[in-house]
């Protein structure tokens, strides 16, 4: 796959019917010895417990559909699908007069590409009408079941060295608990693809009983996937099997110590050929890691995991447990336990798991300390995760083993507080996924598909007005392949070293405009031919719709009675006027005192609307909702009136429990 994206040569020549063709006849392989390698040696356990885990932390997918489900709202997801989109289509690199979609895209031809190509390829060769975003489940969950796998593996291989780990617990924390989680809920895709390969190298490079071509060509091949998938992190990958090929060369003659040092020369130089057409990436990489840890600020991802930089919260947001005093204590109590079980493989000289502790930690350490960069940390404990769990797991197990010679009382509590010390834990992992799964605004992809087909229905090129940030990216995707002009790019296609190539798109000419795709709230004139949840398609001159309306409220944007409305507290309100053309707007709407407003007061909340031009309108908030009107002056493009309230009153208590500040309610009703 990766020759082809390096050749230039799009992924529908080819790639996709070879890559289905090798995967189906090593999925006949695989299914051929699933029963002696998980049942016939007593591992179904094991089995079970990597799919319960998956099916977890994927649930969503399973819940609204593979194909359907969104996921996160992280607009990372929604950039891995377009740039599959656009590999699939057209070679690495290709730019000017491309949809939209595909013109955002171009500017990622210099980037990791593994995962958004692995979207494209995914897509089965004889299906129609699949595109990437469907096959972003397939892809995560094959990416985090491969990770319990090799988890177990690692774990299994620990065993052999009589470190005690209680295999079926380290999959369970390694893949509901700690980091991997955080990963799914940033999307971060290339991420989750690359976490099997370092608990699978430390297997491989320690497992006793791989013999024959596999202890050569296997390591090569997973060596050079890292490379692929992730160049940057690659060395931390790659040192899991450096580590776990360690203790091969303790206590061995000189004549194995240099057979073992020819095997893992062959490793090095078959994964270099694997990998030769993309070296020159791989250094352009490098340099570009290496500038940006350099930086101070304006680092990748900078500020997204603040808690490990902070000395009192990290001892809780290391464990990805959260940062308040109940999580931090839990994650104060976990390491005693993984000490433990650091100690246990010293004991049983197992020095191949503590030298990649090690590491992690020393990374870590770096990462925080010198360079304060939290989510360089945040990338190293999510890629040593699964060697934490193995030895908190160990460290468990060998708490509960060590207590069994004490009296019945000590050995119940010992054993309930270890228990209920990795329930909780779990549990809190377990509730922070499903509060994330249920705060996401949008669930799937099924509204958006269904305004691009009835636009496709109704022939006609449309121009697309929306405001919000993920409605309006998941609507450059859909409509890629229909004549659409957008009044405005949000999130990733609003930065500036991208509006020049999203200038260059191809759009049709204002002439050609016979839709409008706006919000369902939207003041609008035309036939209504199509209508969503969020969305509606109207059939009109663009010239005649009522200019489109942001509402930017700290307390939120809500709906009353169908039509928007916001809350005031002492903060103001802002509402962007979006419009083509030079125009007066006419905007009715309602004004009430809110809940918050004591009820012994002589002056109510005094709301004052100004626009840049200045005062507009200047009225009391009373307890009845009253009608006024301004009018405004719009010119091409934005326009921003301001609401914003005076008032020296009492504030009270919402009596239905609402911890908002609730002074003044306003209700737009028209805007002409």
């Amino acid at each position: 796959m990766a020759l082809y994206v390096q050749h230039g040569t799009p992924l529908d020549k080819g790639a996709t019917s070879t890559l289905w063709l090798l995967w189906l006849v090593t999925a006949v392989y695989g299914a051929m010895h699933v029963r002696s390698a998980f049942i016939d040696y007593g591992r179904g356990d094991i089995l079970l417990t990597a799919i319960a885990a998956t099916a977890w932390v994927s649930a969503g997918y399973f819940w609204y559909g593979f194909s359907d489900y969104l996921g996160s709202s992280a607009l990372d997801g929604w950039s891995y699908a377009s740039f599959g989109e656009y590999l699939r289509h057209y070679p690495r690199g290709s730019e000017g007069g491309l949809a939209p979609l595909y013109q955002y895209a171009s500017h990622l031809s210099g980037t990791r590409y593994v995962a958004s190509a692995m979207l494209g390829v995914l897509i089965p060769p004889w299906s129609v009408g699949v595109d990437t975003q469907m096959t972003v489940g397939a892809l995560l969950v094959i990416s985090i079941f491969s990770f319990a796998l090799a988890l177990a593996y690692a774990a299994h291989t620990a065993n052999q060295r009589d470190l005690n780990v209680p295999v079926a617990l380290a999959v369970l924390l390694g893949v509901t608990g700690g980091w991997l989680p955080h990963a799914l809920h940033a999307n971060n895709y290339d991420n989750l693809l690359a976490l099997p390969l370092a608990p699978a190298l430390f297997a491989l490079g320690s497992d006793r009983n791989f013999h024959g071509t596999g202890k050569v060509v296997l390591p090569a091949i997973l060596v050079a996937a890292s490379i692929y998938i992730y160049p940057e992190l690659s060395p931390l990958i790659v040192m899991a099997y450096i580590a776990g090929a360690m203790d091969d060369f303790v206590g061995q003659t000189a004549t194995n110590k240099r057979a073992r040092f020819y095997t893992h020369a062959k490793i090095a130089l078959l994964a270099l050929l694997i990998v030769s057409p993309y070296l020159k990436d791989v250094v352009r990489y490098f340099g570009q890691q290496l500038s940006d840890a350099g930086q101070i600020t304006g680092r990748p991802g900078e500020g997204m995991m603040p808690g490990l930089l902070n000395y009192t919260r990290i001892w809780g947001a290391m464990w990805g447990l959260g940062d308040n005093g109940f999580k931090i204590g839990v994650g104060i109590l976990l390491l005693p336990i993984t000490f433990t079980g650091v100690y246990g493989a010293a004991i049983k000289k197992n020095y191949s798991i503590i030298t990649y502790l090690l590491v992690i930690g020393a990374l870590f350490t770096v990462m925080v300390v010198s360079k304060h960069y939290d989510y360089g940390a945040y990338k190293i404990l999510l890629l040593g995760w699964w060697a934490i769990a193995i030895v908190l797991s160990a460290g468990a197990k060998n708490i509960w083993d060590y207590v069994s010679g004490f009296d019945t009382i000590k050995l119940s509590v010992c054993r309930v507080i270890v228990a209920a010390l990795l329930v909780t834990a779990i549990g809190i992992w377990l509730k922070q996924q499903f509060m994330w799964t249920r705060e996401y605004k949008y669930k799937t992809a099924i509204e958006t598909r269904e305004a691009r087909n009835s636009i496709l229905k109704n022939q006609c090129a449309v121009q697309v007005s929306v405001f919000d940030v993920t409605l309006n990216a998941w609507l450059v995707y859909q409509l890629r392949d229909v004549k659409a002009i957008y009044t405005e790019f949000h999130g990733y296609m609003d930065q500036p070293h991208v509006r020049a190539l999203m200038a260059r798109s191809n759009t049709p000419a204002g002439g050609e405009i016979q839709c409008l795709l706006t919000d369902a709230e939207r003041f609008t004139q035309g036939e209504e031919v199509w209508r969503g949840d969020s969305l509606k398609l109207i059939r009109g001159a663009i010239e005649q719709q009522p200019p489109g309306i942001e509402i930017n409220a700290p307390n939120g944007r809500e709906k009353n009675g169908g039509l928007p409305f916001f809350w005031l507290d002492r903060k103001p309100v802002t509402v962007v006027l979006t419009t083509s053309l030079t125009e007066t707007a006419h905007i009715e709407f309602e004004g009430v005192a809110g809940p918050s407003v004591g009820g012994q007061v002589k002056n109510y909340p005094q709301i004052i609307v100004e626009s840049a031009e200045g005062r507009l309108l200047t009225f009391d908030a009373s307890p009845s909702a009253r009608m006024y009107t301004v009018d405004v002056r719009l010119s091409p493009g934005k326009t921003t009136l301001k609401f914003r309230l005076e008032y020296v009153g009492d504030v009270v208590t919402n009596e239905n429990g609402d911890p908002r500040t609730l002074l003044a309610g306003i209700k737009i009703h028209m805007v002409k």
